[in-house]
């Protein structure tokens, strides 16, 4: 049986038909990129709170029995995967908010076997085609489909990114109606900082 977690930091509800997204923080002036919104020292800051992140969560017990992967946007991490215990997501959970300038933590983790490769491979495949769809189907002037990144667990796409409300209505269309795709959760930073929910 699966088992889903109650976050210690930031809450999502994923209803069936509905994609509600727990705004996380405000924009950055300057971007390393124009293809990216966060700060130069944002980025590079995400970068190493990903490998004190993984540096932490390998030393936890069981971690060879689980199947973790992170992504860490803004600050924020996002925490994806499968573990044996519900005592082990908890604890995965606790180290990356104990991680110096970690502003919050999505915790999807789930009590479960660990992904076949089969499994870790499709999401592989949907993640691109995500990317995909994204990278030709946007039309927004000044939307660049960099401005979102993508992970995908289980057949559920994750979308994270810096967008205002046109944009973020626009990702979730677009991922939605890609093959494979059963779900799409939105954690997004919304420019003008409201709550933001897509029906």
């Amino acid at each position: 049986m699966m088992k889903r977690f109650l976050l210690l930091g930031s809450v999502l509800w994923v209803l069936a038909g509905c994609v509600p997204a727990l705004i996380v923080g405000g924009v950055g002036a300057t971007a390393l990129g124009v293809n990216d919104r966060r700060t130069a020292g944002q980025i590079v800051e995400d970068n190493a709170i990903t490998v004190k992140v993984q540096s932490k969560i390998g030393e936890l017990p069981g971690r060879m029995h689980a199947h973790i992967s992170i992504l860490s946007y803004n600050g924020v991490v996002l925490i994806l995967g499968e573990v044996p215990t519900q005592q082990l997501g908890l604890e995965v959970e606790k180290a990356v908010l104990n991680t110096e300038h970690v502003k919050g933590v999505h915790n999807e983790l789930i009590v479960a076997p660990e992904a076949s490769i089969a499994s870790i491979s499709t999401d592989s495949m949907i993640t691109a085609k995500v990317k995909a769809a994204l990278a030709t189907e946007i039309t927004l002037k000044g939307f660049n489909a960099a401005n979102v990144k993508v992970e995908t667990s289980r057949r559920k796409v994750y979308l994270m990114g810096i967008v205002n409300e046109a944009e973020a209505k626009e990702a979730i269309n677009i991922a939605r109606h890609v093959e494979g795709v059963e779900e799409v959760v939105p954690f997004f930073d919304i420019v003008n900082r409201q709550f933001y929910n897509v029906n």
